[in-house]
């Protein structure tokens, strides 16, 4: 959600509207407009004076908030270039919308890849959700207590990792396991 959408929800939540709270808190009339079509967030010190009003951190005022991305930091030369490409055609060449379309597709692609993997995984071992902790279950940590360092270090290693890079090196242990 937005800024401005997770302020006006707080506003509905208080039965006022977003204009009696831009008034009260004394900033100008464009400021929800501002936020409804605005990217980013806010200066610090207006998010500080809304959540005051609301009674809340900065941080609780801001949870469920999608972080604003610096589309123009983005290098798009580490992008897959035919995809990229593609993306950017689709989208009139605005490089905004492209980069959100191509993270958007790369995203979805990364789910996509943990699903199959952990599908494999089922299908290989069956249901590991409850095994006393000798892999644990995608998507958790391992349960099994570590016999010394080394077990210790391999562990901390493994809870490191990315959710894909869990699904990779599990199937690359049950490649291992049967030969191929």
């Amino acid at each position: 959600m937005t800024f401005y959408e997770r302020v006006k929800g707080l506003c509905e939540d208080r039965g006022i509207s977003l204009n009696a709270l831009v008034t009260e808190l004394g900033f100008s009339a464009s400021a929800a407009t501002t936020w409804k079509n605005s990217d980013g967030l806010p200066r610090p010190k207006t998010i500080k004076r809304i959540a005051e009003y609301f009674g809340l951190t900065v941080d609780d005022l801001k949870k469920g908030v999608d972080e604003p991305i610096d589309y123009k930091s983005i290098n798009t030369d580490a992008f897959n270039q035919p995809q990229w490409k593609y993306f950017l055609e689709q989208n009139n060449y605005d490089t905004k919308k492209a980069i959100k379309a191509y993270l958007d597709f790369k995203k979805t692609e990364q789910e996509d890849a943990v699903r199959d993997s952990a599908e494999h995984l089922h299908a290989t071992f069956g249901d590991v959700s409850n095994n006393n902790g000798i892999i644990g279950s995608i998507g958790s940590t391992i349960n099994a207590a570590p016999a010394n360092e080394q077990e210790t270090a391999l562990l901390d290693r493994y809870r490191a990792l990315d959710p894909i890079q869990k699904a990779k090196l599990l199937l690359y242990a049950d490649e291992l396991l049967n030969g191929k």
